[in-house]
């Protein structure tokens, strides 16, 4: 997927396939833009399907460790791709873990965090399954914590 984003002009992102993208992202892009970002994740906002977007609570779950948005540059994408394992490809559930030491050591002055823009939502439902993905977590190379920058928020 970083190969296929890496091809792309401008910004790309990998979303989970249950996420919804609020009504506010076009201000968060803008945003990224003017601050010469190359990277962004966020932690995600769980809401209740039965009563809508809404119903997500006023601050993030804290139970609810998931980051299920990953945007990035062309350029980031081509480096992500360069240097990314070959365990880390068919649905790894490591690769976000992966991901977001990537960010953090070689994109960390482009690395924005969009949680606090509430623009990443997800619905509250049972039943995950992971992709197989490698059963060696300990051998792919992680630079640092996997964290989302503390300083560089965006916020619509």
């Amino acid at each position: 997927m970083a190969e296929i984003c890496a091809a792309q002009p401008g910004w790309s992102a990998i979303v989970n396939a249950d996420i919804y993208l609020g009504d506010k992202f076009p201000i968060v892009e803008q945003k990224l833009k003017n601050k010469n970002a190359t990277c962004a994740a966020s932690w995600r906002w769980e809401f209740d399907p039965a009563r809508g977007v809404e119903s997500a609570a006023s601050e993030r779950i804290p139970h609810d460790n998931g980051v299920d948005f990953f945007a990035a540059v062309q350029s980031t994408w081509r480096k992500i791709a360069d240097i990314a394992d070959e365990r880390l490809r068919h649905g790894s559930a490591f690769f976000d873990t992966w991901l977001l030491s990537f960010f953090a050591t070689f994109e960390s002055t482009g690395y924005w965090d969009i949680s606090p823009a509430r623009v990443i939502f997800h619905p509250k439902h049972e039943g995950r399954k992971w992709g197989p993905g490698p059963q060696d977590h300990n051998l792919i190379k992680i630079w640092q914590w996997p964290v989302l920058p503390d300083g560089a928020k965006i916020y619509a």
